[in-house]
């Protein structure tokens, strides 16, 4: 019997003496684990992300939208997949509930110098204790400048892209730009947060925009402060029972949603796990490729050496040692294409980060590296070299030792 050790340093040896065709072997494996590693950890580090800022909001907030997007008109009484001020005071008067704040977001028409662009103007509430409660649910900060006062009409707040890159000059403060045809000036250049709505956004007071779009009930999101964390969910399910009751609708029937953070949590995950899969999924077909190139490789390798085999045989060798041999040198294919490739794909998916990080200015997107994902990709590799060596390795371990020495 071999010792594993021998069987380690000849598969070693022969793996070396073909260096160009053992990389073109590997390479399928390469690109495959590469492909994996990238998704999964931008994928965790985006979740990881998106979770850390929601979790920031405190699981004391509420935030109520109506499910179709499309409404923007109220005609007469018709108040089907909206949201308005009624529900707002009905919101208000509900137990539980702190405070309730709306926003009513549109997209405008916006003019600065010869340049036109469009974008979403949102309202800023004109009572000081809902400005508190959205600004807490928007997490953001002025750059430069101030920060537009509840009630301040003919000023505006800008998002840092809307300043910067939409038109032929930046926007400075004391500039006046052009909305729908109606003059403000800007007071306040917000931080980039990472997210296009908003940075590229313009932010007024609620009767400005209201009079822009001559939308005096209309609201696109309702954000609510429950009294405590731990009667969230109380308080949710107390606001959608009331909701349903005031537009006559049964449950499960409802035009608008209310989430709380962990519920959008939750859903976000979902949503993600979704798209991660079927990513991971078109990324696996290049493993399938490597595993075929190995088991090719692995069939060429035994028709090479069928004398070598012969040779063992013949000094010792029993069919379970070669059997072992060749499935030692499919198994160091496959984790030899797996560590590049998680070196490779940890390298894609940090240069993700960074692009992102410069181009969107957005600290959102990071690579998430857990250990379980190194030592899956190891393994997973490892199998798949295994596997695609075990046909090879069965040919080669039942040869006759007289067949084998005699086979030019």
């Amino acid at each position: 019997m071999i010792d594993v050790k021998d069987m380690f340093r000849i598969a070693l040896k022969n793996l070396s003496h073909r260096k160009k065709r053992t990389f073109l072997t590997i390479l399928g494996i390469i690109i495959g684990i590469a492909s994996v590693v990238a998704l999964v950890s931008i994928g965790q580090g985006l979740s990881h992300s998106i979770n850390e800022q929601l979790e920031k909001l405190g699981a004391d907030k509420l935030f109520i939208q109506a499910k179709s997007a499309g409404g923007t008109e109220i005609t007469g009484s018709d108040r089907s997949g909206m949201i308005t001020e009624k529900d707002l005071k009905l919101v208000k008067k509900i137990a539980g509930v702190r405070e309730a704040a709306g926003v009513l977001a549109q997209a405008a028409r916006v003019r600065f110098g010869k340049k036109e662009r469009t974008t979403y103007i949102f309202s800023y509430p004109e009572k000081k204790s809902e400005t508190k409660l959205v600004d807490e649910v928007h997490t953001w900060k002025v750059e430069t400048g101030r920060m537009l006062n509840p009630g301040e009409k003919g000023k505006v707040v800008i998002g840092k892209d809307l300043a910067e890159k939409l038109f032929d000059k930046e926007i400075q403060i004391g500039n006046k730009v052009t909305c729908n045809g109606k003059e403000f000036k800007v007071i306040g250049i917000f931080k980039k947060i990472g997210d296009p709505g908003l940075d590229k956004g313009i932010l007024a007071s609620e009767s400005n925009v209201r009079s822009l779009f001559n939308k005096p009930d209309l609201l696109s999101f309702i954000f609510v402060q429950s009294v405590s964390e731990k009667e969230s969910e109380e308080v949710a399910e107390r606001i959608e029972k009331i909701l349903r009751k005031e537009r006559g609708q049964k449950k499960g029937q409802e035009d608008f949603t209310v989430q709380t953070p962990l519920q959008m949590i939750e859903t976000f995950n979902i949503i993600l796990n979704i798209i991660t899969t079927v990513l991971i999924g078109i990324a696996a077909i290049s493993l399938i490729v490597g595993g075929i190139g190995i088991m090719n490789t692995m069939y060429t390798s035994v028709l090479e050496r069928t004398k070598e085999i012969g040779i063992m045989k013949a000094i010792g060798a029993k069919n379970k040692d070669i059997m072992l041999l060749f499935l030692i040198e499919s198994g160091i294919l496959g984790i030899v294409g797996g560590l590049i490739g998680i070196i490779v794909g940890f390298s894609i998916s940090k240069g993700v980060e960074l692009i992102a990080a410069k181009a969107l200015g957005t600290g959102m997107l990071k690579a998430f590296f857990p250990w379980y994902l190194v030592v899956g990709a190891l393994a997973f590799s490892f199998l798949v070299g295994t596997l695609s060596g075990i046909l090879p390795a069965k040919r080669a371990s039942r040869q006759k030792p007289v067949d084998a020495l005699r086979y030019e």
